[in-house]
């Protein structure tokens, strides 16, 4: 009876003992680590990848789609909830690529909304389409004009607003009021003030300067006297009579002296040979 119960015992603490070390060791059964900002990511991923694709085929206004970039911020914090409610009381932790992604992507788009107004004023769409206006303009400008009009030279410059990266062209009809059009006439060399007055107030006769929005309209001509020049900054000014652009005529006197100087050097030249 007494070896009995001491074998009772004995394997009872030996039992004892061996529970003893999985008590002492809790970690072996560690709880399951939810990572959040992978789904972000991936979605992400896959809205980029079919924009891009998009995008090469049938170009868009890419940068305007930039500033639905916080979007991303909303997902990241939907799927923080979600991982926090679903699966409560497990470790969460946020994957490190995952959001680094994200704030990229957002960072990136900021940047893009900052530097797109200067893309815009300044890019290449802008120039293309700028540069195929003023041709249509100089073309239709020498059809309205007769040839009693002694117009030597005519430049066009064009401020477009209402360009975006996707545009190809536009035409005259499809400029905006935040638009503006300057034309720079040369008329030939004039006799004096006076006919150069006059050329001016048939040339604007001649003009529709309905068609272009916030037109202005720089005029100058050789005299005798100098080089003459006129401002006409809006439509109002266009209305003047000849007596008025005769008044608002700027004489450069500098100019004629150095013609001056130069015809007596020729005049000199000529003498000496003779």
């Amino acid at each position: 009876m007494l070896n009995q119960n001491e074998n009772s015992d004995y394997s009872q603490n030996k039992e004892q003992a061996n529970q003893v070390p999985h008590s002492r060791h809790p970690s072996n059964c560690t709880e399951p680590t939810r990572r959040i900002g992978t789904a972000t990511m991936g979605v992400t991923l896959v809205v980029c990848g079919v924009l891009l694709i998009c995008f090469f085929f049938k170009p868009f206004d890419l940068f305007s789609l930039m500033k639905f970039s916080p979007i991303l911020l909303i997902l990241l914090g939907i799927e923080t909830l979600w991982q926090y409610f679903r699966h409560k009381g497990e470790n969460l932790r946020y994957d490190f690529m995952g959001t680094f992604f994200s704030l990229t992507v957002i960072l990136i788009a900021g940047c893009f909304s900052v530097f797109y107004p200067l893309y815009m004023t300044y890019g290449p769409a802008n120039w293309k389409v700028e540069e195929q206006v003023c041709g249509e303009i100089e073309n239709e400008i020498y059809q309205q004009l007769p040839e009693n009009i002694p117009v030597a030279s005519l430049n066009v410059e064009c401020d477009i607003s209402s360009v975006s990266p996707s545009t190809q062209s536009i035409s005259i009809n499809e400029l905006t009021s935040g638009d503006s059009v300057t034309l720079y006439f040369t008329l030939k060399q004039q006799e004096n003030l006076s006919s150069f007055s006059q050329n001016v107030r048939t040339l604007l006769d001649n003009l529709s300067t309905v068609s272009y929005p916030n037109l202005s309209v720089y005029v100058e001509a050789l005299c005798p006297e100098g080089d003459y020049s006129i401002w006409l900054y809006d439509r109002f000014a266009m209305r003047y009579s000849v007596q008025e652009i005769q008044q608002a005529t700027e004489i450069d006197r500098y100019y004629s002296e150095e013609l001056e100087s130069e015809e007596a050097l020729t005049l000199g030249s000529s003498t000496e040979t003779v």
